[in-house]
């Protein structure tokens, strides 16, 4: 995002703001859905800092708006709401509300599906950020296995000790 269009920040601002209430979250809560910093976040909102396209998807997921939304606004136009089973997964993983959870394989296809109608430029960019997204799931679990492979080794020493 270009710092120096005010404009366009307080659009970002605003809708950023009413989405929020709407959603009936806080700020905090926003930044932790996003996977930065409440710091990061209030940067963004005052036009101190930019984002990264990674950071973008994530604070479109957060505020449950669809894919496109925050240029739109940043373009002048509105951002338009997440609709679909795919566009709110973020949220109904997180709440664990609304619609019946899809299995991988069904999220896959419909992803596959919607890719295909992209142009490839767009694509490209798409599964580049998926890719980036699934390498940091793939770390998380590393660490939350070894944190439980701790756990367990625990457990046994103490059993054995017993």
């Amino acid at each position: 995002m270009n710092r120096t269009d005010e404009s366009a920040r307080l659009r970002l601002a605003d809708a950023m703001d009413g989405r929020r209430k709407e959603l009936r979250l806080r700020w905090e809560e926003i930044a932790e859905r996003a996977e930065i910093s409440g710091t990061h976040l209030r940067r963004i909102r005052r036009g101190e800092s930019g984002f990264t396209d990674l950071v973008e998807v994530r604070l479109e997921e957060a505020l449950l708006w669809s894919p496109g939304s925050i240029k739109a606004v940043l373009g002048g136009g509105e951002p338009t709401p997440a609709a679909s089973r795919l566009e709110i997964l973020a949220h109904t993983t997180q709440t664990g509300h609304g619609l019946d959870t899809p299995t991988v394989k069904e999220l896959q296809a419909e992803i596959d599906a919607l890719m295909g109608g992209l142009p490839e430029w767009r694509r490209r960019r798409l599964e580049k950020l998926i890719a980036e997204e699934e390498a940091e799931l793939e770390h998380l679990r590393r660490s939350r296995l070894k944190r439980w492979k701790e756990v367990i080794e625990d457990q046994r020493g103490q059993s054995d000790l017993s």
